[in-house]
């Protein structure tokens, strides 16, 4: 029986894993309570995180009233998906004699929710995520804070679920014609670091600005 995916597909270097986590932070959380029904799916922003011990771990939120939050209880076990660049890869972008490809990178965190409850700790994981969000803003221009406006973020606490994700195991598959030569190999490289630029900002200025159409 063949192995699936192939061994040079899958990453194991943690600073790489890390660094796609960080990179594309916004994350689909994916819980499954007793029956299969209980199946819940929400996409979130998770914040990369270094415990006093030194291990990796999740930082997240969501609204209390989201129905996944009753499997975002302390010892639940989670998935969540990282989802970076990807791109259909044609024989057209390679010099050898290949066939149709799609190429990816993704990260599959799985780990274990410990719920986050005093006021305390909550509006400071509220300060943290939004102190990482604005460093993370394109451009050098004023950063908003959050301590401005604490009185208000007191008033919402109730309604916000706060979690941190521990004891993670992070699997990476990174497709990128690794089994191919040196030349087609950085082809292929070249090809997803180009439609993932060029897909991306044309689909975004024609779809929300509606430019183009």
């Amino acid at each position: 029986m063949s192995c699936y995916p192939p061994t040079y597909h899958l990453e194991d270097d943690h600073q790489r894993l890390t660094e796609v986590i960080d990179r594309f932070d916004f994350a689909t959380l994916i819980t499954r309570g007793q029956f299969d029904e209980d199946l819940r799916i929400t996409q979130i922003p998770l914040m990369p995180n270094q415990t006093d011990s030194g291990q990796f771990s999740l930082l997240g939120h969501m609204h209390a009233a989201n129905p996944q939050c009753a499997a975002l209880r302390d010892g639940q076990s989670v998935t969540a998906l990282f989802q970076g660049p990807h791109a259909y890869i044609s024989p057209m972008d390679y010099h050898g004699d290949h066939l149709p490809t799609w190429n990816y990178i993704t990260v599959e965190a799985r780990g274990t929710v410990v719920e986050i409850e005093s006021t305390t700790d909550k509006a400071e994981l509220m300060v943290r995520l939004t102190d990482h969000m604005e460093q993370r803003r394109p451009g050098s221009g004023e950063r908003f804070d959050l301590r401005t406006q604490m009185d208000r973020v007191h008033r919402l606490l109730d309604a916000i679920h706060c979690f941190e994700l521990t004891h993670l195991e992070l699997i990476g598959r990174f497709k990128l014609s690794q089994d191919k030569s040196a030349e087609d190999f950085r082809r292929a490289a070249e090809h997803l670091i180009e439609a993932d630029r060029q897909h991306h900002e044309d689909w975004l200025r024609a779809f929300v600005l509606n430019e183009g159409r």
